[in-house]
């Protein structure tokens, strides 16, 4: 036999043998009590139950339907449920119709507060029930868990199935007794989130109650964790994470499944547009005018009191943005009106307006749109007619005598005087206060500033001066402290302001500082007194600031100073414990030592409002304040006003 005939013999075998495979449609879960299951839910069960029968059956032997293929069999989805209720046998008749081998189904009910269900599996021609299983759960997630056990023995029932082989012998032996473990495995804190949030979640098909909706916290065991996440109008996620580690985050991305209908509104000549229109779909009300809706063909309409109903029938798919625009479909309600007037005592002919354009004079008759808004005459006098649709309505209307007119325009006129006088007053107010805030948030201020204090020692000054000077005098105490002073300055200021939150602010000051350092322990009881100092400083200084807070509110500040001293002088006054008569007043000697720059770290803080601010300043010389380091330049505590003229 040549090779083309052998190849020709494979190939009728492999047609021949693919001829044989058997055809296995699954039709939707259905619900059979209440409240009813979302459909969503339901479809994931079919899903679920297609997906064991792809894996327990042979690909070469069974090819299962999907959804569209046996959708496609029938005219409308209804099409498929009318045939089930109007024939006897509906599984089996309907697997003839769309030329299934098997067909099968499952079904769910209530029993005792618990969810049932009831899966059956049929063979079309002969009608024969080849196998059937029935579970219950709580909740519609433990029977994913009885699909999961009881569904692959069904589908293992069929002819030319394989059946897991049992091995022979005996095996498994285990002693009973013995040691006792706890072998519960480790657990780990997972943090769970949804994109979008609040579905509802199951974790291996059982919910949990500390996390029903996401996000939440749960606790699971290590390993892997069937997460099911479900939220209406979006897909069912299922999804399998690995749980490794204590607070491992999971994140859980559902997809859309819903399309948009958006309604834009219009009005013809303004006539309602204080009032939405009334949306309805599928019968069911509305209250917003964009709204997410299922792949599905809906019924719109919309109502409003001044216009015709607006119907449409729309096709939602999942991710469309439909849009409608009423503007091209908008027709008012109309009314007829017949008007008559009078002016004094008389009929009269008077200018109609209808939504402010002339429409005519009366005696006057036609149709009007019934939220019209109808004016008349030269006053343009609105009537309060309540128009009817499709119906007509009647009126008079008497018209202001002439006297009555002239004092109307009167009136009218005073009003527009006095309207006027107060746009002009208000535009006045106004225009202050634009300039005050121009001026607030100009970028630069010049202004005053002075300090009232006193100053205080943080003590550890030494006697090195008097070293220099004179002898060295043991019996002097080698600490001093500030027994009392004052402290003053003032000078101006000049911020800049790049941002609204923060400035940069330097000030010329003029400074005067007195105080008294005491050696001893007490300097007003002679005998515990060793010597006192009295000094008197004169200084001109230059803080550098940076300045953080609004210009109107709290702020704090910090910077360094620097200090040019141009005249001090100092006073000495012996104790009783100074037994040495060569120490003596000597303010010639005491200038030559003063340094010839202060330093110091300025802290502040305060609250300003408009052009003045109050605070408080704190200023810490670093320096000595002798160049001999005699003793410590006093710290300067105090309060601080200022004002900005420019």
């Amino acid at each position: 036999m040549s090779r083309a005939k052998m190849l020709f013999m494979v190939l009728i075998l492999a047609f021949a043998a693919y001829g044989e495979q058997k055809s296995v449609a699954i039709l939707n879960t259905e619900d059979d009590g209440e409240p009813s299951i979302d459909f969503l839910e339901l479809n994931h069960l079919t899903d679920k139950l297609r997906e064991i029968a792809i894996k327990i059956l042979s690909q070469r032997n069974y090819s299962v339907m999907n959804q569209q293929s046996i959708l496609s069999l029938f005219d409308t989805p209804g099409d498929m449920l009318s045939k089930c209720n109007e024939l006897a046998g509906c599984l089996v008749k309907i697997g003839r119709e769309i030329a299934a081998d098997y067909i099968g189904q499952g079904r769910i009910g209530r029993f005792g507060g618990n969810l049932t269900i009831k899966v059956e599996l049929y063979e079309s021609e002969k009608g024969i029930l080849v196998s059937s299983f029935t579970g219950s759960s709580k909740d519609i997630y433990g029977l994913l868990s009885v699909l999961d056990e009881k569904a692959p023995d069904m589908f293992r029932r069929m002819p030319g199935v394989d059946i897991p082989s049992i091995v022979g012998g005996i095996s498994g032996v285990q002693s009973v007794g013995g040691g006792w473990e706890l072998n519960a495995g480790k657990r780990h804190l997972v943090n769970l989130t949804t994109e979008p949030s609040d579905a509802s979640l199951s974790f291996n098909g059982l919910p949990s109650p500390s996390c029903a909706k996401s996000p939440c916290k749960v606790e699971l065991p290590e390993g892997k964790i069937r997460i099911l996440a479900v939220l209406e109008q979006y897909e069912i996620a299922d999804t399998t994470v690995s749980i490794e580690r204590n607070n491992q985050n999971v994140n859980v991305k559902l997809k859309p499944n819903f399309g948009v209908l958006e309604i834009k509104s219009a009005y013809s000549d303004g006539m309602g547009r204080n009032e939405q229109w009334d949306l309805s779909i599928n019968d069911k009300v509305f209250y917003s005018l964009k709204n997410r809706l299922l792949p599905n063909k809906y019924q719109v309409k919309l109502s409003h009191r001044c216009y015709e109903d607006i119907s449409f029938e729309v096709g939602i798919n999942k991710g469309s943005y439909e849009v409608f625009d009423i503007y091209g479909h908008i027709k008012p309600k109309m009314g007829g009106l017949v008007l008559s007037t009078e002016r004094d005592g008389e009929p009269s002919s008077e200018p109609v307006f209808v939504n402010g354009k002339l429409v005519g004079e009366t005696p006057f008759s036609g149709s009007v749109a019934v939220c019209s808004d109808v004016e008349l005459g030269r006053e343009m006098v609105k009537l309060g007619i309540e128009l009817k649709h499709k119906e007509t309505v009647k009126h008079v209307h008497i018209m202001p005598s002439s006297q009555e007119w002239l004092n109307m325009i009167a009136e009218q006129r005073r009003i527009e005087m006095e309207t006027a006088e107060e746009k002009r007053r208000r535009q006045e107010i106004e225009q202050r206060e634009a300039e005050e805030m121009k001026r607030l948030m100009r970028p630069v201020k010049i202004g005053w500033r002075a300090m009232f204090g006193f100053p205080a020692t943080p003590g550890g000054s030494t006697s090195e001066w008097f070293d220099m000077v004179y002898t060295n005098y043991k019996e002097m105490d080698e600490t001093s402290w500030v027994s009392g002073g004052i402290f003053f300055a003032f000078g101006f200021t000049l911020s800049l302001w790049p941002f609204d939150v923060m400035a940069l602010v330097t000030e010329l000051n003029y400074n005067f500082l007195h105080f008294t350092y005491c050696y001893g322990e007490d300097c007003k009881d002679s005998d515990k007194h060793f010597m006192s100092i009295f000094v008197n400083d004169n200084t001109i200084s230059i803080p550098v600031l940076l300045r953080f807070g609004k210009k109107t509110g709290y702020y704090f500040e910090c910077g360094y100073q620097w200090g040019f001293p141009f005249y001090s002088s100092v006073e000495t006054r012996k104790g009783n414990l100074f037994t040495y008569n060569d120490f003596d007043n000597d303010e010639r000697v005491f200038n030559k030592y003063r340094q010839k720059m202060d330093q110091a770290i300025v802290l502040g803080f305060g609250s300003q409002y408009d052009n003045f601010s109050l605070g408080g300043r704190f200023i810490y010389n670093w320096t000595k304040f002798d160049r001999y380091g005699t003793f410590n330049s006093p710290i300067a505590i105090g309060f601080t006003i200022a004002y900005d003229f420019y």
